[in-house]
């Protein structure tokens, strides 16, 4: 029997307060995040700008990627949209995942990816097998 390694670990649940993802609860060995800060998961709220900006610098400390899935950003019941982690993303941390079918009509069920330019031989090498 051997022990869980980095990259056949399962997926750790963080908490979530009231301005998003708790940062400061991410184990230092985990190289991958998924957020949703345009709706934090489960309780809706917006991630805070303070807690985007400790997300990012977190990742660079680390070496981490952020997949920011914003699949309702354009939803909101008060106040303009925030920009997204990628917009604030100085150091090509951030994978940004969209999706057309909440604005447009949900049969559409197009998405589209922004990676950063570290993953992109990765996924064109996922790309090419999958074909």
């Amino acid at each position: 029997m051997g022990g869980i390694g980095p990259s056949d670990r399962a997926p750790e649940y963080v908490a979530v307060d009231d301005q998003g993802l708790v940062v400061a609860e991410l184990p230092e060995e985990v190289r991958l995040v998924y957020v949703t800060p345009s709706h934090q998961f489960p309780l809706g709220m917006p991630m805070s700008l303070e807690r985007r900006i400790e997300l990012l610098e977190w990742a660079q400390r680390t070496g981490a990627v952020i997949v920011e899935d914003d699949y309702d950003c354009e939803f909101r019941f008060e106040g303009r949209p925030m920009e997204p982690l990628k917009s604030l993303d100085q150091a090509g941390l951030v994978a940004y995942v969209g999706t057309f079918s909440k604005t447009i009509f949900p049969e559409l069920r197009i998405g589209y990816l922004v990676p950063p330019a570290s993953l992109m031989p990765y996924l064109c090498k996922a790309r090419q097998i999958g074909d």
